[in-house]
């Protein structure tokens, strides 16, 4: 009997027919939820600093032939804001909120209304790390500013023009300054070592 079990086993094992189920998964079966239930999508979101859009070219390509790629190249993040252009009411969006009501049509390159009854979508703009500098900034700004028809517009805060996304950000008090940190920290230094 023993040696029955032992080769049902062997062939079990040799024919991979076990299969590993965490707690997380078995607890979640016994209730009876659904594994694979997906009920949104998710739109991946772009986005990119001025002129440092990615461009997709062979090693063989002719220089020339990749400059005029690149002058007629568009990505979701500049459609976006040339829908913005001509579209005064889609200007009531922040970026990620945009794919709820329009579609991205990958083969014209272009975003369009969402007809009624569309499934449900939400925006995921892409995590960037704090060291890219004014990537970043971008990023956070994209958070705060609906419907910019360039990227001046996401610069503008309170119909000031700022250089750079970073004091855009400070202006408008999302970013602490990192002065008034520095010198929280030093006098906790001076309390806790004296």
């Amino acid at each position: 009997m023993i040696s029955f079990i032992l080769n049902v086993l062997f062939i079990l094992v040799k024919n991979c027919i076990f299969r590993y189920v965490s707690p997380c998964e078995a607890a979640w079966r016994i209730f009876g939820f659904q594994m694979q239930y997906r009920s949104v999508a998710v739109e991946r979101l772009n986005f990119h600093l001025p002129d440092e859009h990615p461009i997709m070219f062979d090693d063989e390509d002719p220089i020339d032939s990749v400059f005029s790629k690149a002058s007629k190249m568009t990505t979701k993040f500049l459609a976006w804001m040339d829908f913005n252009k001509n579209n005064e009411d889609s200007r009531k969006y922040y970026y990620h909120e945009f794919p709820v009501e329009h579609t991205w049509n990958r083969a014209h390159k272009e975003w369009r209304k969402r007809g009624n009854g569309g499934k449900k979508v939400i925006g995921r703009v892409y995590h960037v790390p704090p060291g890219t500098g004014e990537t970043y900034y971008l990023r956070i700004l994209l958070n705060h500013v609906k419907g910019p028809t360039c990227y001046e517009d996401i610069r503008t805060v309170n119909g000031v023009l700022y250089p750079s996304f970073k004091e855009a950000c400070y202006s408008m008090g999302l970013l602490d300054d990192e002065k008034v940190i520095e010198g929280l920290l030093r006098q906790l230094m001076m309390l806790c070592f004296n």
